[in-house]
């Protein structure tokens, strides 16, 4: 890491003036502070955007860059705003966060170092865990640690690295941007992963929380903890949700599959095609190409939900 590295902070908002002064506020505690912001406001009617332009004017030392979305919601927020084409013109390091955490000081320097120990002309993701706390930030406990390494196979089943937690370098924002906005994705920072994974990007999974990760009503999906995380997954294949997902997903990838390495191609085209075949053969097949999720219990309910025709 150098101290000299600029960081673009992208932030996406909507009607989140509840919680993200704490948030704006970390960012100034940050120990790395060459850094810039980007807001994207998705059309909030609260107090948002006065909030962070009163930010701005108190922080002037730190340039702060508002856009106004279009209701988009908050994937095509976070990837329009990747794409802008002002960003696309600056260098540096491209940080995400959501506006209701509060950054530990070391969220970028931690970054900045894992990703500076590696060939700077090759694409790397880094994301780490986080520590889930409540609405008053209380009730501290952490993520899940990462089981198993991440991967382009497991990327197709399952999303392990938070987007707020996510450090880019310029490499791979450059393929982020070569594939653009994707429109039938469900999850922005699961995209991240799934195409940077599947160009073989290194992908950095720090052990080391990086953030609090607040808990609250709002959240767009939360962490995946405890008893009733598992009861909302398994309704998500119970229903369908999921597969819809991974539909979306798969049609993103299919249309940049020129991006992907040709391994990670093959293993698309066989993950589209699972259910062209016997459904226990399939299974063998998945299984075979490392499609699985991080835990065992995770890749039994996995198969025996695709067994039963809900994925």
């Amino acid at each position: 890491m150098s101290f000299s590295d600029h960081v673009h902070i992208l932030m996406c908002t909507y009607n989140g003036a509840d919680f993200i002064a704490d948030q704006l506020e970390s960012f100034a505690r940050q120990d790395h502070q060459n850094w810039s912001l980007w807001v994207r406001d998705d059309g909030s009617s609260d107090d948002t955007l006065a909030i962070v332009q009163a930010f701005r004017d108190t922080h002037a030392q730190h340039e702060v860059h508002i856009r106004q979305g279009a209701q988009d919601g908050v994937a095509m927020n976070f990837l329009t705003l990747l794409c802008d084409a002002e960003l696309a013109q600056r260098p540096g390091f491209v940080a995400l966060s959501d506006q209701d955490d509060v950054w530990l000081p070391h969220r970028l320097s931690r970054g900045l170092e894992a990703l500076g120990r590696l060939p700077s002309d090759e694409p790397a993701l880094y994301g780490s865990r986080t520590i889930l706390v409540d609405e008053d930030l209380t009730h501290r406990r952490e993520s899940r640690p990462f089981r198993r390494p991440p991967g382009f196979a497991n990327a197709l089943v399952q999303n392990i690295l938070a987007g707020n937690t996510m450090l880019l370098n310029e490499p791979a924002l450059r393929l982020l941007r070569e594939a653009g906005p994707q429109s039938d994705i469900p999850f922005h920072d699961w995209w991240i992963y799934q195409l940077l994974a599947g160009a073989d990007a290194t992908i950095v999974a720090d052990p080391e929380p990086a953030l609090l990760y607040r808990q609250h009503g709002s959240n767009t999906l939360g962490a995946n903890l405890g008893r009733g995380a598992l009861q909302r997954r398994l309704s998500l294949l119970r229903n369908r949700h999921f597969k819809s997902w991974v539909d979306g997903n798969n049609a993103a990838l299919t249309r940049n599959a020129k991006l992907l390495t040709s391994e990670n191609a093959q293993k698309l085209e066989t993950f589209i095609h699972r259910h062209d075949r016997n459904r226990f053969s399939s299974v063998f097949t998945l299984g075979r190409h490392g499609i699985r999720r991080q835990s065992t219990r995770q890749t039994l309910v996995l198969y025996t939900a695709f067994l039963m025709g809900r994925f």
